[in-house]
């Protein structure tokens, strides 16, 4: 297997994904917002890796400013399904710059999304499925390279958790794609 994987092991996540296994016969809201939490603790330390800053320092009569500014070409773009996911949308564009959202479901064209806005070299994918398990992420992967000539590297993907065998399929045809999950489920 060549894929980047890198586990998230925060205390704080292992405390949401043990509320996820509790709560799993109570109510789904709670399932839910637990669920959502972990996954903005992964976009977070995804979107810590990949936002590019630039260190300015403005020379004044008696003191030095400094001011962090994100690099204005780089954008980041969440591909998921918003329907399940509409909890965490809200914290995504109040929390992080530069990140769009776009909903992908099987009857739309994300993608087409994507092309109003500008891609360049500097672009991030991040694909977020809380549950990842079925081989529709490497259509969708061949979608988004396809469609908007991204590359591999310039996407992630994010989950909370995940099964071997479907890391197995990912990897068979893509080598440089990150992927951050909590648990890997062994079949």
């Amino acid at each position: 297997m060549k894929l980047n994987i890198y586990i998230i092991s925060h205390p704080i996540i292992k405390i949401f994904s043990h509320n996820i296994k509790k709560n799993h016969l109570k109510s789904e809201s709670t399932q839910d917002d637990s669920e959502s939490k972990i996954m903005l603790f992964i976009i977070y330390e995804i979107l810590r890796k990949l936002i590019y800053i630039t260190n300015i320092y403005i020379n004044k009569l008696d003191y030095i400013k400094h001011i962090s500014v994100m690099d204005y070409q780089q954008k980041n773009y969440i591909i998921t399904n918003m329907v399940k996911n509409f909890h965490l949308l809200t914290e995504i564009y109040n929390k992080f710059p530069h990140t769009y959202i776009t909903n992908c479901n099987n009857n739309e064209n994300y993608t087409n999304q994507i092309h109003q806005y500008d891609i360049n070299d500097k672009t991030n994918i991040l694909i977020v499925e809380n549950f990842l398990t079925e081989d529709t992420i490497i259509k969708t992967i061949q979608n988004i390279q396809h469609d908007m000539k991204i590359k591999e590297k310039q996407i992630t993907i994010a989950c909370i958790t995940c099964t071997n065998q479907i890391l197995e399929k990912i990897s068979q045809y893509y080598n440089e794609i990150n992927l951050y999950t909590t648990k890997i489920i062994y079949n």
